[in-house]
């Protein structure tokens, strides 16, 4: 049966029956929503080419549907396909009479072999995906950072206690001529980043290669993506290789890294916090409690908040008219291992170290 309405929005159905020849009637309220497009969703929203060929995805309501590239489908049902995992954008076309609407299904290449490595070019690259990323035998790893903050800012190195493999990909560039110079952004989420000058990816497996520049958290970036502000010591026609790989203990996520051929501002000698380079946070990783330090010249009113990593407050102190030295013993015992922030507030500065509980 074709039910048509002439308006669109919420409407009401009543289903009549005549049980023994008696009438009955019952009434749904708001039953149908009538809206001017179709509406209809795919799981998962997002693909990755690891460990298989090929993969389900489920497609909600009840319409026609179109793929393209249709070669790349195996629709099993109303509902059900299996995609083979090519790198690209699947499109989904659902139908229902006149009305159409479509969805865009990334499946997202995860270069996790060094020798596998995608080349990336001038401009934005992606999305790619660390997701099912996994440490790879004699791959390179950067040390950590110096200078403050733990090292985190620093380009030529990670933070200290992150410097570790955890689920790294890999992308590879040539170094062109006549160019003022070089960076590399990324986007997405908490990584950490690594460029090396290697002839081949066996020399990077080998120990062949020079380690250019290494970042784990640029500081004008919320979501702690790495950034490298200034590529030095390649020259015309070097092979490169860019390591990205999850940083805080191995985080996952999709990104995209823009190549630059000019150099940006390096942000890590900006103060968040006066005093903020006396601060410490340790032991760090630690197995439930840790020590905040703050010692300089502060002699105004302390706010030390413990978060998640989704932004719940686990624990906050606030300390008046504070004069330094400041300790604060805090106690996560019993909470779930993980990366936490640790947020320090003096007036309108800032500051966040990262704590690792185990």
């Amino acid at each position: 049966m074709l039910v048509r309405f002439g308006s669109i929005g919420k409407k009401d159905i009543t289903i009549t029956t005549y049980p023994g020849g008696i009438h009955r009637s019952e009434i749904y309220y708001e039953f149908i929503n009538v809206v001017e497009s179709i509406e209809f969703e795919v799981f998962p929203g997002e693909l990755y080419n690891c460990d298989s060929d090929s993969t389900e995805i489920y497609i909600t309501g009840n319409y026609e549907l179109l793929f393209s590239p249709s070669d790349w489908v195996n629709q099993t049902s109303q509902n059900t396909a299996f995609v083979e995992l090519h790198p690209g954008t699947l499109t989904i076309t659902a139908a229902h009479g006149t009305c159409i609407n479509s969805y865009n299904l990334d499946i997202i290449d995860i270069p996790d072999d060094i020798c596998a490595a995608l080349t990336i070019y001038e401009g934005v690259n992606g999305p790619f995906s660390n997701s099912c990323a996994t440490p790879q035998a004699d791959e390179p790893v950067p040390p950590e950072g110096t200078g403050n903050y733990g090292g985190c800012f620093s380009q030529s190195g990670w933070c200290q206690s992150e410097a570790r493999i955890d689920n790294s990909v890999w992308f590879r560039f040539e170094y062109p001529d006549n160019i003022p110079g070089m960076s590399i952004e990324t986007e997405g989420f908490d990584n950490q980043i690594a460029v090396y000058k290697a002839n081949s990816c066996q020399d990077l497996l080998d120990g062949n290669y020079i380690l250019l520049a290494a970042n784990d958290d640029f500081q004008s970036n919320a979501d702690y993506a790495a950034t490298i502000t200034n590529l030095a010591g390649a020259e015309a026609g070097d092979n490169l290789w860019l390591q990205v790989d999850g940083s805080y203990g191995g985080a996952t996520g999709t990104f995209k890294i823009t190549l630059n051929h000019f150099t940006i501002s390096n942000s890590q000698d900006i103060m968040p916090l006066p005093g903020g380079d006396n601060i410490k946070v340790y032991p760090n990783p630690t197995d439930g409690n840790f020590i905040i330090e703050i010692n300089g010249p502060l002699n105004r009113e302390i706010s030390i908040e413990v978060l998640d990593i989704s932004g719940n407050i686990i624990s906050s102190y606030f300390i008046g008219n504070a004069l330094s030295p400041i300790t604060t013993e805090v106690d996560m015992k019993g909470s779930a291992p993980g990366m936490y922030l640790v947020k320090i507030t003096s007036r309108n500065n800032t500051i966040v170290r990262k704590v690792f509980v185990h």
